[in-house]
């Protein structure tokens, strides 16, 4: 951020050298001149800014998806599911009072209802660390995975692209479980344990702030929803994308 401070300053005294220069030799048409020049170093100076506060907010997502970059996976099943039931009670599906509101939402169910469904059982490989204590960027969340084509490009701040037209993309992840002392146990239900997945006496999964995180190689048990032109899919989590996951016909 110094820098940025540093190169703003360096063109405000080189905007006012110019008018001043520019003036000395042209007179008003010079004022005029440096009126234009000035607007474009203003136009460049916020373009500038943009991209600075833009890798600044981008900074802690790529280091908590650093976790799994180059991670790899190996896919245990993939099976056929049968539609599940739309979650209507989620998000004020039910409002009739909101045409827009409905409306959008008949839409959603309809994409949700024509999707290929399947349970998905995949294991995720972090790639190998050098050791050490756990830090919380070395914990990954799995509900904070995504499922997207095969060809789509990584995540970047002026990514407009919404993966196929559709605004869940290739792939919903209607579900996700983690297997956890010969279980799978839904991820959301996880709590904070040291290794992933110990519990307390009570058999509970402790609580605190890396609440539903784990850390290293994890099997899961995803309930996707594919659409139907989409037959390779990959893992992407924050800015990194990992692994190929053939869809059956």
């Amino acid at each position: 951020m110094l820098q940025l401070f540093a190169i703003l300053a360096l063109l405000l005294l080189l905007a006012i050298g110019v008018t001043v220069a520019l003036y000395e030799f042209l007179g008003w048409k010079g004022l005029a001149l440096a009126f234009v020049l000035n607007l474009a170093a203003i136009w460049f100076g916020i373009i500038l800014v943009g991209k600075a506060i833009g890798t600044l907010i981008a900074g802690p997502f790529k280091a908590k998806g650093r976790v799994l970059e180059n991670a790899s996976i190996e896919t245990n099943s993939i099976v056929a599911a049968a539609v599940p039931d739309y979650p209507r009670d989620s998000s004020g599906y039910d409002d009739e009072d909101d045409e827009d509101m409905a409306g959008y939402c008949r839409i959603d169910q309809a994409d949700f209802e024509n999707r290929r469904w399947y349970t998905l059982d995949v294991t995720v490989r972090p790639a190998a660390s050098g050791g050490g204590e756990c830090t919380p960027f070395q914990h990954w969340q799995p509900t904070g995975l995504e499922l997207v084509h095969i060809d789509k490009l990584p995540m970047s701040l002026d990514d407009d692209d919404d993966d196929g037209g559709d605004e869940y993309g290739a792939c919903r992840i209607h579900h996700t479980a983690v297997w956890a002392n010969g279980a799978f146990r839904p991820a959301d239900d996880l709590g904070s344990a040291r290794d992933g997945d110990a519990e307390d006496e009570d058999d509970e999964f402790d609580d605190g702030e890396l609440f539903g995180k784990v850390t290293g190689e994890q099997r899961l048990r995803l309930l996707i929803g594919v659409l139907p032109n989409a037959d390779t899919l990959k893992f992407a989590y924050y800015f990194e994308q990992f692994g190929r996951v053939d869809v059956p016909r």
